[in-house]
This record gives C-alpha cells, structure tokens and sequence, in this order.
C-alpha cells in the first residue's frame, strides 16, 4: 500500500485586512491564489495546487483534466501564468503575524518586514541553545541569560559554555587539572 504524505494548502494563509474575493482564491485549496494561473477552460488555481492534481491523475494512468470541469488539459499548451492576478493578490494588505506587531503592508513587503520585525521569533544564536525568542530581546539572552553563551572560566582562562563550566570545574577539581 502506497503511503500518502501530508498535503499542506499552497494558497496565502495571511491575515488579509480585508477579505478576498472569491474569484481571486484558489479552487482546489480555497486560500488565496499564490502563483496564480489560468486553465484554457477559465478557472484558476495556484500553480503547486493544479500540479499535484494533475500529478495524481497522472499516477493513477488517468487524462489531465481540470478538478472544476473535468474539460482535459494539456499542463504545456492548456495552463497560463495569470501575472495581473498575482499582482493584484500582492498588492492586498496584511498584518503582521507575529504577536504583538501591528506592522501592516502589502502582501509582496512581508519577507522584507519579517526580516527586521522585533516581533517575529527567531532562534538563539548560541550553538546548542533551543530557545525562540522575539527578536526584539535576542541580544539580551544570547548575551546575558543564554545558558550555552560562551564565557571564559575563571579558573582555567578557557571559553566554555556558561552551563558547562560549574560542571568542568568540578570534573577538573576532582582531576586537578582545573
């Protein structure tokens, strides 16, 4: 029996300020169209959508056809780029996801907000630390309260993680090489 891997919706999951058109959301995963295009027949969906359902077709020795109609498909002369649609779902405002930012801007600003958002969560810097964190407070816990910030010992003049150290010094006293 051949295993099924989890199929995540492609279309935009945003917070839109305002709500989008039906015309403008997906057919197969009814999110927002993200790589919109046009079938020959006139329905749109989102690229990656249309391609796993012509991908399953395909798998199951079946014609490509269009999920809406089931009018065939050509995926090389029957399937269009709809560029004035995905300027047009890029251009809708969304806020900010990240808890606590009220940023709003256009869909196509977002990777360049969540670049320098002090909201968003990020990773600790520091090797082996698994902690996120609002990027706003990095700085203070990769330096001062991160448990695997590097410090130098201030027995052996070494750099070691801060959690490690106490437990290095004790191995080293009982070894005295410390």
């Amino acid at each position: 029996m051949e295993r099924e891997s989890i199929k995540l919706p492609c279309g935009y999951e945003e917070n839109f300020t305002s709500p989008v058109d039906d015309d403008l959301q997906c057919l197969i995963c009814q999110l927002p169209l993200r790589e919109p295009v046009l079938t020959r027949c006139g329905h749109r969906f989102c690229r990656q959508c249309l391609d796993r359902h012509m991908a399953s077709q395909e798998s199951q020795q079946q014609e490509c056809s269009c999920p809406v109609d089931r009018e065939e498909l050509d995926r090389q002369m029957d399937i269009f780029p709809d560029k004035a649609t995905e300027r047009k779902i890029l251009s809708f405002k969304i806020k900010c996801s990240s808890d606590g930012c009220d940023w709003t801007g256009e869909l196509r600003e977002k990777e360049d907000h969540l670049a320098s958002c002090s909201f968003k969560l990020v990773s600790c810097t520091n090797e082996n630390c698994q902690v996120t964190i609002q990027r706003k407070e990095l700085e203070e816990h990769a330096t001062n309260s991160c448990l695997w910030r590097i410090e130098v010992c201030d027995h052996c003049n070494e750099s070691h993680p801060k959690c490690l150290i106490q437990v290095r010094y004790k191995q080293a006293t009982l070894f005295n090489n410390c």
